[in-house]
């Protein structure tokens, strides 16, 4: 997934939409792991974020 949709590999000319896979793949992974320890990956990133204001 590019920043401008599906693009064949061969084919590629957009940048990678790396926000679709972080939201669409890892985070429900995460969050099912995560939410043993009362957390979530939205959680963690917030919190990561904030060292950078």
């Amino acid at each position: 997934m590019t920043l401008n949709g599906p693009e064949p590999l061969p084919y590629l000319t957009s940048a990678i939409d790396y926000h679709f896979y972080l939201d669409r793949q890892l985070a429900p992974i995460a969050d099912a792991i995560l939410a043993l320890e009362g957390s979530s990956l939205a959680l963690l990133m917030d919190k990561q974020m904030g060292l950078f204001e």
